[in-house]
């Protein structure tokens, strides 16, 4: 009896560190793609920069 109750907190515990490992494997995934949208956003934001500089130097 105690074996088995013994049994079933080990499997318990071994699928929560799965479930832990898949969790840490898409904050990952996310924090990658964050990084990408804040690359983005500098670039965007530099293009804007340079435009309204050239706009300026036209006027």
């Amino acid at each position: 009896m105690l074996r088995q109750l013994i049994g079933d907190y080990r499997d318990q515990l071994a699928s929560k560190k799965e479930e832990i490992k898949k969790l840490y494997e898409e904050i990952h995934q996310l924090d990658a793609e964050a990084e990408k949208i804040e690359s983005r956003i500098q670039e965007f934001e530099s293009l804007q920069s340079q435009l309204e500089n050239d706009s300026e130097h036209l006027e």
